[in-house]
């Protein structure tokens, strides 16, 4: 069952346009509520927001044990 009208105007638009019988209707509506995968070029782009704000807590935390007097560093690698 599609829970949208948009969805469910689509499907009707193509089991008419192809003649599809009652099988091949079920499969078209099975298929269109499998969820489509985030494209990859998003992930990218959270996994990046991502290491940008850890590399920041940790450039912070280094700066707090400065302050308290420990002889932190911190070393980069790029990858």
């Amino acid at each position: 069952m599609l829970n949208n009208e948009e969805k469910q105007l689509e499907a009707v638009k193509l089991i008419c346009r192809d003649n599809m019988n009652v099988t091949q209707a079920e499969e078209l509506v099975r298929t269109m509520n499998i969820p489509k995968p985030k494209p990859i070029n998003d992930l990218r782009i959270t996994t990046a927001k991502d290491v940008k704000v850890f590399k920041n807590t940790v450039k912070r935390a280094v700066d707090l044990m400065k302050k308290s007097g420990i002889d932190a560093r911190i070393e980069e690698n790029s990858f």
